[in-house]
């Protein structure tokens, strides 16, 4: 019997195995009837005429003034939706969204400011300090308010991230207030070629509803300014103070590496803060040479995925390996950021989440050359004297065999509740 159950096992698995091997999309073996590719569908239905605005003659009113209508891409125009609500907007349009990358839209809504409309956008912070923030950039140079999505963490790992999609028109088609929601992201991809859909509705209590929502969501974000704002020039030079938790000092700091061009020096203690490490990573994605000086706790110890992440994605790490003392710099020196000039970062704060958020902290920023230099030639001395090269092998743990209870008097479950005790770093 035994011997039966061993053969059914075997075939079970050896079948599952080849199954998965020679696995199809289910789509695959279906045959559509008069299947029409996704550019024609597109091209099918009907087009908004952007040119005379003729909105209203395909968003129209029930009996009683109400409008309940959807439409579907990509066989329907939502982009000509949205651009012809746009221009017919004549007070205020307020939009929450996941992505912002579709340029009509952006252009359509600085015409609308351009007449006066007054235009309020939340979105999440890579919005508007990653690589897809030229729209925000267009918007805040012309006077929309952004605001950017950060709310503080639920637990040590996750936040949450700001996915509503919905756009409110104070003063719209009709002279009543619009209310647009729905799947689609404001992306060139998603009203092209992605199935996607925009629910429009004119109900009075519904915008209120929506109108409170966004006024929520203003409260977990921070009013994004462009670099040049936050880091201001006073008679042609840069001397700023800035200090945590009062003021969002690391904004600032990510602010500075995403204007950097050509390089980056970091000492650093610790470097577990989310935001910077991923504000490095892209600058090393776009050609900036990032090299980093740490404490061997950076590479050795629990706290090493920032400098981990980093090393994958290019950066030059270089761990102090003396017995005696440690690596306590705090500094960056950018070579050419804000004001297209190089700048220097000190201070107190080490790169955690615990000292953006809860400590007492304090950071400067110099433009002065003399300074500038001096910490530069500390930076090549410790990494050329102390420090020796990381690899990407330097950062996988080895697995260590767990000590047998009595043999030191310490049990295995006393040595894991030893470790939970350990305090994160500040």
């Amino acid at each position: 019997m035994k011997k039966i159950n061993i053969f059914f096992v075997l075939y079970a698995t050896a079948y599952s195995f080849f199954t998965c091997c020679s696995y199809k999309p289910l789509h695959d073996f279906i045959v559509y009837e008069n299947e029409i590719p996704c550019e024609e569908l597109y091209q099918k239905n009907f087009t908004v005429n952007r040119e005379k605005n003729n909105i209203e003659s395909f968003i129209h009113q029930r009996e009683g003034g109400e409008i309940f209508q959807s439409f579907f891409s990509p066989k329907d125009d939502i982009l000509g939706i949205l651009i012809g609500l746009i221009k017919a907007e004549e007070k205020s349009v307020k939009i929450a969204t996941f992505f912002l990358t579709e340029q009509n839209i952006v252009d359509a809504l600085i015409k609308a400011m351009e007449r006066g409309v007054k235009v309020e956008l939340v979105a999440g912070n890579f919005v508007v300090s990653g690589k897809y923030d030229e729209c925000a950039k267009k918007l805040d140079t012309k006077g929309a308010k952004i605001f950017a999505y950060d709310p503080p963490k639920k637990n040590k790992w996750a936040r949450g991230i700001m996915h509503n999609k919905f756009i409110i028109f104070e003063q719209n088609i009709y002279d009543k207030p619009l209310l647009i929601t729905g799947s689609l992201n404001l992306t060139y991809s998603a009203h092209r070629y992605n199935k996607e859909n925009i629910a429009i509705f004119n109900d009075s209590q519904m915008v209120k509803d929506y109108c409170e929502e966004f006024q929520y969501l203003k409260s977990c974000c921070w009013e994004y300014q462009q670099i040049k704002t936050l880091v201001p020039l006073k008679n042609d030079r840069i001397y700023q103070a800035l200090f945590a938790p009062d003021n969002d000092i690391f904004r600032t700091l990510v602010g500075l590496i995403h204007e950097e061009t050509e390089s980056i020096k970091l000492a650093a203690f610790f470097l577990t803060e989310s935001d910077v490490v991923d504000a490095l990573a892209q600058a090393i994605a776009r050609g900036v040479d990032v090299q980093i000086v740490a404490d061997s706790k950076v590479v050795k110890g629990r706290y090493n995925y920032g400098a981990k992440e980093l090393i994958k994605k290019g950066a030059k790490i270089f761990a102090y390996t003396p017995t005696e003392g440690i690596m306590h710099n705090k500094f960056l020196v950018f070579k050419n950021t804000a004001h297209k000039r190089p700048l220097l970062w000190t201070g107190s704060a080490n790169f955690t989440g615990s000292a953006r958020t809860y400590n007492k902290e304090n950071a400067s920023l110099f433009d002065d050359k003399m300074m500038i230099q001096s910490y530069d030639n500390e930076f090549e001395m410790i990494k050329e004297t102390f420090c020796h090269p990381c690899k990407k092998e330097d950062f996988v743990r080895k697995r260590v065999k767990k000590r047998k209870a009595g043999v030191s008097g310490i049990t295995n479950r006393k040595l894991k509740r030893k470790r939970r005790k350990i305090m994160p770093p500040c």
